[in-house]
Parts: structure tokens; C-alpha cells; sequence
């Protein structure tokens, strides 16, 4: 059941969401140094995308990712040059590019992602067992309610 918050509450939550996600960027600045220090932010958002979930075209990247298509083009190119991305032709489109992450990449970003768990892991310690379970379904609240708010169906 939904119920009206007030404008010191919103503007409460405005602030520590903006706090959140200034630091979720700094963990990226930080995550695409450790990988290789030509990597930007976003050049580590695309590899480690490919590393979770496969290779994928630069237009489906450009999509999830939500960035603009050339971004992830000239973020490709620079991974590739880097050595970690192999960008090879669709076998169903030749026209069509596809980014294959290299072992290198997924050795460089299962790397930078266990140093930034570990430290986030003994943050979270911080929490009792209960806050973090707690924590862990207002994100999820969180998460559905942006989804629902970028596609709200009919």
C-alpha cells in the first residue's frame, strides 16, 4: 500500500540515495583503475557486463547498459586494443560486431571485483544479521519500483 511521504522526507532520501550513487560511480573510477589505468568507468561497466553475462553486440550493450551506442563503440575499440575484448562478426550478420571478453578480462575484472567485495563485505559487517536482511529487501523494494517506474506496463 502506497502512502504519501512529505517534501523533508523525500529530500532526506534525494540526499542519501545521491550519496549512494556518487559512491557506486567511485567504486567504478576505482574498479576500471585496478583493471588497467587507460580504462574508464565505463569501459569496466562494458567489460564487466560481458564478463557476467557473455558476449553481446555493441546495439544490446548500448541497450542495458543504457548508454549511447558510440560510447560503447569507441569503449570496445579501446578494450580491444587493451586486450580484453575480442570483436569478432555475428555468425547470423556478418554486418553485426560481437564483444567476446578475453581471459585476460575475465581474470582482471574477477580481480577488482574480490578486492571491492572484500571491502564491501566488511562494511556490511557492520550490520547485524537483521539489518542486512532488512537493508537487502528495501533495495529490492528499491529496484522494483525504478523498474516499474522506467516501464509502467498499460
Amino acid at each position: 500500500m502506497s502512502q504519501p511521504i512529505d517534501d523533508a522526507e523525500y529530500a532526506a532520501w534525494l540526499d542519501q540515495y545521491l550519496v549512494f550513487h556518487e559512491r557506486t560511480r567511485r567504486i567504478w573510477r576505482h574498479a576500471a583503475g585496478s583493471v588497467h589505468p587507460d580504462v574508464q568507468p565505463i569501459g569496466y561497466r562494458v567489460l564487466s557486463y560481458l564478463v557476467r553475462k557473455g558476449p553481446s553486440t555493441p546495439g544490446r550493450l548500448s541497450e542495458e547498459l543504457d548508454l549511447d551506442r558510440s560510447v560503447v563503440s569507441r569503449q570496445g575499440r579501446q578494450l580491444a586494443d587493451l586486450g580484453f575484448l575480442e570483436i569478432s562478426s555475428s555468425e547470423s550478420d556478418g554486418r553485426c560486431k560481437v564483444f567476446v571478453p578475453t581471459q585476460s578480462a575475465r581474470d582482471v575484472v574477477a580481480t577488482a571485483r574480490a578486492m571491492s567485495g572484500a571491502r564491501m563485505r566488511e562494511q556490511l559487517g557492520e550490520l547485524s544479521h537483521e539489518e542486512l536482511a532488512a537493508f537487502t529487501e528495501m533495495l529490492t523494494r528499491l529496484n522494483d519500483a525504478g523498474a516499474r517506474l522506467l516501464d509502467p506496463g498499460p
